[in-house]
């Protein structure tokens, strides 16, 4: 709707998206920071605030840069929403079928991701974008920040921690982030991670532009990114209890050759 409103190409539009997925790697070391300084709860607080103020502003844009400084306010936000900050405080919590525990928290991305773009497809046709999108940021006001602000707590009350803050009960042996990166995994991984996000947002930007242009009405094509998005709560449920059970990097080497095999499928659409 963005798109076709300005006559901006999907040259241009992706381009504009591409600060995200820059905000959002610069963002995740930056709020793991932050959470291990200042705790947990301030980053996801301030995070949900600074969504909010995202989403409500992009009904101001009336250029392409303005949609491209929005988008860096955006990838901060989620990097402070996600994995790495919400993954810590689960970890602390659970000793015992951490994987189970990790997938029960990583599926509410996908709660959201399933019914915002099926809501604010039905908004934007009852309105238009600048509503449905200034309704999602209220939303996200109304519904994360308080969560955020009242319900978090970094660690269980009682459990011992260091001059610094950090937990002193580890039920696993763990690295500094220095003796961490002179380690091999550490590169793997962060490889992994990196050209996994960059083919994540490509097709979050583009799938219902496929869908549309394969003759798929606009309702649809959004409902169909819902329901792809719906199926990872139960990947992540079933990905989290396999982890527990099996050794991790089979697993993850499983889930890569599904992206893989569902990339095929993809290039075959239509």
């Amino acid at each position: 709707h963005i798109a076709a409103d300005f006559e901006w190409s999907r040259a241009a539009f992706s381009v504009a998206a591409s600060p995200l997925l820059i905000a959002m790697a610069l963002g995740a070391p930056l709020a793991g920071t932050l959470a291990e300084r200042f705790g947990s709860r301030w980053v996801l607080t301030g995070s949900a605030l600074l969504l909010a103020a995202s989403l409500g502003s992009v009904g101001l844009v009336a250029e392409l840069w303005h949609l491209m400084l929005l988008m860096v306010g955006f990838g901060l936000a989620l990097s402070g929403l996600g994995d790495v900050v919400t993954g810590a405080v689960a970890s602390r919590w659970v000793s015992r079928r951490r994987g189970m525990a990790l997938g029960l928290v990583f599926i509410g991305s996908n709660v959201g991701g399933a019914l915002v773009p099926i809501a604010a497809e039905a908004m934007a046709s009852h309105e238009d974008w600048r509503f449905a999108i200034t309704w999602i940021g209220i939303g996200t006001a109304t519904l994360i920040f308080p969560f955020a602000l009242f319900a978090v707590r970094d660690r269980p009350t009682g459990e011992p921690t260091d001059p610094a803050g950090n937990s002193s009960v580890t039920p696993h042996p763990s690295l500094t982030l220095p003796a961490a990166i002179r380690t091999r995994s550490f590169w793997i991984l962060a490889f992994l991670l990196t050209t996994f996000y960059f083919y994540y947002i490509a097709v979050n930007v583009h799938l219902v532009a496929l869908l549309t242009d394969l003759g798929i009405s606009d309702a649809r094509a959004a409902a169909s990114l819902g329901f792809a998005v719906a199926l990872g709560i139960v990947a992540k449920l079933a990905s989290g209890a396999v982890a527990d059970r099996f050794d991790t990097r089979r697993v993850l080497m499983a889930n890569f050759a599904l992206v893989a095999l569902a990339s095929g499928l993809l290039m075959g659409a239509g």
